[in-house]
């Protein structure tokens, strides 16, 4: 079993508040998965995961438009701008200051 938006102890908010677009959905799971700590069933696998990766979230536009007419190009979306626009209406739901200060 995966990680996954839809098995994520926040799918309801996850669905509510993220428009299913890119990454944006996983990249809430995990991020709220990870602040539940012992309260997520994911925890002892999320221990483990590295906390940062050598990944690009992001890719050039001239990239981008290399990909144009393979479907790729709605799979990537913009994660950056969607996580800016995400981020609000998921933080409101579920974090204060302190929470968020505390893990960051």
């Amino acid at each position: 079993m995966l990680l996954s938006p839809k098995n994520s102890k926040f799918k309801t908010d996850l669905i509510r508040h993220v428009p299913k677009l890119g990454w944006s959905r996983i990249m809430w799971a995990i991020v709220l998965e990870r602040l539940a700590k012992g309260d997520s069933f994911w925890s002892p696998y999320l221990d483990i995961v590295p906390n940062r990766f050598n990944l690009p979230i992001s890719w050039p536009a001239k990239d981008i438009a290399s990909l144009e007419g393979t479907g790729l190009v709605e799979m990537i979306g913009n994660p950056e701008e969607d996580l800016i626009q995400n981020f609000l209406k998921i933080a409101k739901v579920h974090f204060t200051w302190c929470s968020w200060n505390f893990h960051f």
